[in-house]
């Protein structure tokens, strides 16, 4: 298997306005769908996270192809919320088998279900880099972006 970074997706590099100026693969395939609703077999509060957060996902930004990406970081999500809350009941030290004070099996658990999580945010497009290099068009009228005024100020607008 080759190293090195991931090729990007075409629909990417074209929202972006292709910045490396390289061919375009135009024979890439474009998954049909967007994303909706949760599978039947996740847990409530799993699926509750998919509705709640796909909301605040940009239109057209995630197919029914993304699926199982996004079902992972909902499920690794949970996962870290979940031991985090272990940790916080039970705190950083517990009492070994032994009667000796030892790190919390939570926090392995956590650190890696948010590694996994932040993984799969990565790769959606959730977070702040990742997000930096999408363009999308704001399709809803009269909705402007909560960095709009940004663009007109100026040094000596800063009082």
């Amino acid at each position: 298997m080759p190293s090195g970074r991931l090729p990007r997706p075409t629909y990417l590099k074209v929202l972006e306005g292709n910045p490396g100026k390289r061919a375009l693969n135009t024979a890439e395939p474009v998954p049909p769908g967007d994303l909706t609703e949760p599978p039947a077999h996740l847990a409530p509060e799993v699926r509750r996270l998919w509705i709640d957060t796909l909301r605040d996902v940009p239109e057209g930004l995630l197919r029914r192809l993304d699926g199982p990406a996004y079902e992972s970081w909902c499920i690794e999500t949970m996962r870290y919320r979940e031991a985090d809350r272990e940790v916080r009941k039970l705190g950083l030290l517990i009492k070994g088998p032994d009667g000796r004070p030892m790190r919390n099996p939570y926090l392995a658990i956590a650190r890696d279900a948010w590694k996994a999580a932040a993984r799969q945010a990565a790769e959606l497009g959730f977070t702040p880099s990742s997000r930096s290099r999408v363009k999308v068009e704001n399709k809803k009228p009269g909705k402007a972006s909560p960095f709009a005024k940004l663009k007109s100020l100026t040094l000596g607008d800063a009082d």
